[in-house]
């Protein structure tokens, strides 16, 4: 990217919104019983007891699917960053 600003502009916000929606998901799990060891291979098989158990309790899985899509825009934005050379 061309201009720190842009890059910054971009990060930031999908950061944020991918945190928020780990947070929701990771507080939603807990109150099932499942808690954090502070290991992080472990979230992601609550990201999996998320996936199976949100239809059953009404949940949706969006928050799911927008925390990894966001998470994605972040690394595809570092990525860009690094390799993107504007002539």
């Amino acid at each position: 990217m061309s201009s720190p600003i842009i890059f910054l502009l971009i990060v930031i916000p999908c950061a944020a919104t991918a945190t928020v929606f780990a947070i929701l998901i990771l507080v939603r799990v807990g109150r099932l019983g499942y808690h954090r060891t502070g290991w992080p291979a472990r979230d992601f098989r609550l990201y999996a007891v998320y996936w199976r158990e949100a239809p059953k309790r009404g949940w949706s899985r969006w928050p799911l699917i927008g925390a990894a899509a966001f998470f994605l825009a972040v690394v595809a934005t570092f990525l860009m960053s690094a390799f993107w050379v504007v002539q």
